[in-house]
């Protein structure tokens, strides 16, 4: 088990490297590991979405949705540069909210 994590991230580090959208967004991230890793760009082409989803769903070599996920926050956490840009959009909403509620008479010191 750990070593599928091992690979799982080693595959998420080099998405967020090389494909900076998927920095923000695991959807596209996990569709950039499966495009990438697992060669699904030919079947999304040419089979039904439920024929596409069952063999991702029912294929044990695949990385569930969850592990791929928290591979890219550890990755981030340990990685700053690898954050997305939402994440410092949160952190500068976050700071002016704090400023606000500091300046006006709803916050006591």
């Amino acid at each position: 088990m750990i070593e599928t994590y091992i690979k799982v991230r080693d595959k998420v580090l080099h998405i967020l490297e090389n494909c900076p959208t998927t920095r923000d967004c695991d959807r596209r991230l996990y569709l950039a590991l499966l495009v990438l890793f697992y060669d699904f760009k030919d079947e999304m082409k040419t089979s039904t979405p439920y024929m596409t989803f069952k063999n991702i769903w029912l294929n044990p070599k695949i990385p569930c949705f969850e592990s791929v996920s928290r591979a890219r926050r550890k990755i981030q956490e340990i990685y700053p540069h690898l954050r997305g840009m939402r994440r410092e959009e949160r952190k500068k909403a976050e700071v002016k909210a704090h400023e606000f509620f500091r300046e006006s008479s709803y916050v006591e010191d």
